[in-house]
Formats: C-alpha cells, sequence, structure tokens
C-alpha cells in the first residue's frame, strides 16, 4: 500500500507540475500558435494508454538513485530512450529530475512521490498557500515548504 501511495503521488506530482507548462498527456498533431492559444478556455485531451505508461516510467524514474538518472541508466531509462536529463536534484530526503524528452518535444519534470517519514510529515500539512509570483496561483504547503 505504501508503494502504491508513493507512486500515485508521484503520478500526480508529474501531472500537476507538468500540466502548467506542457501537459504530458496531449500530444497535439500540431502546435498551438500565440493567437490560438489566446482564444483556448480548456482542452480535453483524451486518455491514451500508451501516454499515461510514458508519464508512469518518469514517475518511477524519481525513484532511482541520482546517478543512474544523471546517466539515465536506471531500469526504466530503457523505455524512454534519448531523453535528455538537465538536472537531478536531491536534498536530504527529497529527489526531483529535470530533462527534455527529444521524441515528444517536451519538458518533463518529475518529483519522487512519499518515500519516507519526513515526506508524510510534509504530506500532512496539506492547506494551499500562495505561490509567490503567480496571480491566483496556489501551492500544497507542504511540498512548498519541502522544496
Amino acid at each position: 500500500p505504501t508503494s502504491i501511495m508513493s507512486l500515485c503521488l508521484s503520478i500526480f506530482s508529474i501531472l500537476t507540475i507538468s500540466s502548467f507548462a506542457l501537459n504530458p498527456l496531449i500530444f497535439r498533431s500540431h502546435r498551438l500558435d500565440p493567437v490560438e492559444i489566446g482564444d483556448v478556455g480548456f482542452y480535453n485531451a483524451t486518455y491514451s494508454e500508451s501516454n499515461a505508461t510514458r508519464c508512469l516510467y518518469f514517475a518511477y524514474g524519481a525513484y532511482c538513485s541520482q546517478s543512474s538518472l544523471e546517466s539515465w541508466t536506471c531500469k526504466w531509462c530503457k523505455y524512454i530512450p534519448n531523453f535528455q536529463v538537465t538536472n537531478v536534484t536531491q536534498t536530504d530526503y527529497l529527489q526531483a529530475f529535470v530533462g527534455f524528452d527529444v521524441q515528444y518535444d517536451q519538458i518533463v519534470i518529475s518529483f519522487r512521490g512519499t518515500h519516507n517519514v519526513e515526506d508524510w510529515l510534509d504530506d500532512l500539512d496539506a492547506l494551499q498557500v500562495a505561490y509567490p509570483g503567480v496571480s491566483g496561483g496556489y501551492v500544497h504547503k507542504g511540498f512548498y515548504d519541502a522544496w
């Protein structure tokens, strides 16, 4: 149950963060022009098993060691070849990686989910707080304080 919860939180982190910049579940057949973006109020993507599985591999990767992520050689990396890791951040009990998915032309940010007691304590701090510098932006207080 703990590993399932951790995986779900990690996937949620990827989807939440990625949807702010580039939604990993939306693979458009064409890029939106700036004029089109202004006209789009809501973009409804359909579920794709292959896209969800791809996101799952990024989520699993966040649990691999820092060195295997930096060299992109962890056991999950083989499922996403040519991914370019630009940063792996590991501090105390936290870990995340950022990179560029060449195949899908997208930036990926993956945070490891709940992994230990310290993470669970941060999860309990579930209030949302205003995110500095972003009008109307809010973030989970435990996540914000941890990072």
